[in-house]
């Protein structure tokens, strides 16, 4: 319903503020669905860097759970999880799957992170596609012309590495 929508929207917007206590207050007070719930507790708990608690609580509802839209964000969380818990890129299944049901509207953040598993990878040839992509979508975004420019340097297309790396300079001077 378009009122649970408004709510999981202010969630959110708690949570990326760093409201933890506001949101988990919220969520005990609103009414959506309960997976919704359980996904947004997963996500505080990932938000404060428990990311074992977090990771357990998604794979139990991930078990539990009807297919549907949550599935995909809880996918995507599930992938952040295991990088922060390892640090070894392990994610990259999950971020996969997650690409394969949501293909055409990945923000562009889970792009980054996305780009940024392939580069661990080494795979710079498939991180420079992303980062291409997201330069193309939101041509203000330094982070991405400056991870543009080391993907095209690793695969010695000086020339536009260079011009990757200038774009990023001027939009934000601190990559000099």
């Amino acid at each position: 319903s378009d009122s649970e929508e408004i709510w999981k929207k202010i969630v959110k917007f708690l949570i990326r503020f760093n409201q933890f206590e506001s949101a988990l207050e919220m969520l005990c007070n609103i009414d959506v669905e309960i997976h919704w719930k359980a996904f947004f507790r997963a996500k505080i708990l990932h938000s404060q860097g428990k990311y074992h608690e977090s990771f357990e609580s998604l794979q139990f509802l991930l078990a539990s759970a009807e297919e549907g839209p949550f599935q995909i964000e809880a996918l995507l969380l599930n992938a952040k999880n295991l990088y922060f818990l390892f640090q070894n890129f392990e994610a990259e299944e999950s971020m996969l799957r997650y690409i394969q049901l949501k293909a055409n509207a990945i923000s562009s953040d889970n792009m980054v992170f996305l780009g940024l598993i392939f580069m661990q990878r080494k795979n710079y040839s498939c991180s420079q596609e992303i980062f291409l992509k997201i330069v193309k979508k939101k041509t203000k975004s330094s982070i991405s012309w400056y991870l543009l420019g080391i993907c095209l340097a690793k695969n010695k297309k000086w020339e536009m590495a260079e011009e990757a790396f200038l774009k990023a300079k001027e939009i934000d001077p601190q990559f000099s």
